[in-house]
């Protein structure tokens, strides 16, 4: 017992593994450290990809020439056969 609601139990025993079963209330999250460890991972990666997108944008917004109030479409034009092409993730 682990206080007066989590209950954790030996189910089994195998040569090269023990089998464990958990009993705790709903609101308890229960899971293994190396999961949580990969999902705290993830959830971070993910946190600087929306920022690398967002800096991504301010950058594009600051540097395109040829786009936005007072520029000069003449003087934007890509090289004879290239063509900007968007970057999707």
């Amino acid at each position: 017992m682990i206080g007066d609601d989590i209950e954790i139990q030996v189910a089994e025993v195998a040569p090269t593994r023990v089998k464990l079963c958990i009993t705790a209330p709903q609101e308890v999250a229960v899971m293994r450290k190396e999961v949580r460890l990969t999902r705290d991972a993830n959830l971070a990666a993910a946190a600087g990809l929306e920022r690398f997108v967002e800096l991504r944008g301010r950058l594009r917004k600051k540097s395109s020439p040829g786009r936005g109030e007072g520029a000069h479409p003449e003087k934007h034009q890509d090289p004879p056969g290239r063509r900007e092409v968007p970057y999707r993730m």
